[in-house]
């Protein structure tokens, strides 16, 4: 389930209905840019705010592509690319490219107040890790 984000990128219309329609806010001009923020924050920011609104396993234009659409150079690019890499907002298939990812899954923990809390989550890692440590026994790569 690939899906290229091909002509609406270069500007063509695509139809109200497809999720590349909106990416016309990743032209440079239409985003508030802030002067104390390094290129790579700015692109950063809005292929975040770009990929909220792009369905997962879309391929992202090349770099070259996205590095002449932004303004900047492809080493500005790759940093924020590296960010939402990290961030597992993208993922990167070698030799395909760029495709969104989904979104990371928080998941609420309350904060420790008492020493039950403390306890409990000490017996949580302690199960956890020996169980980490037997697996990694078993499968010595």
């Amino acid at each position: 389930m690939q899906r290229a984000l091909g002509s609406a990128w270069k500007g063509k219309s695509a139809g109200a209905s497809s999720p590349c329609s909106l990416l016309g806010y990743l032209h440079p001009d239409t985003s508030p840019v802030l002067s104390n923020q390094p290129l790579s924050e700015r692109v950063y920011l809005q292929l975040r705010q770009m990929l909220k609104t792009v369905p997962r396993d879309t391929r992202l234009p090349g770099e070259l592509e996205m590095a002449g659409r932004f303004g900047v150079s492809r080493p500005v690019l790759r940093q924020a690319l590296e960010r939402l890499r990290a961030e597992g907002l993208i993922y990167a298939r070698k030799g395909s490219g760029n495709f969104v990812g989904s979104p990371p899954q928080v998941v609420p923990f309350g904060p420790l107040t008492s020493i039950a809390d403390v306890r409990s989550f000490l017996e949580f890692r302690c199960n956890l890790e020996s169980e980490m440590v037997a697996l990694a026994a078993r499968n010595p790569k």
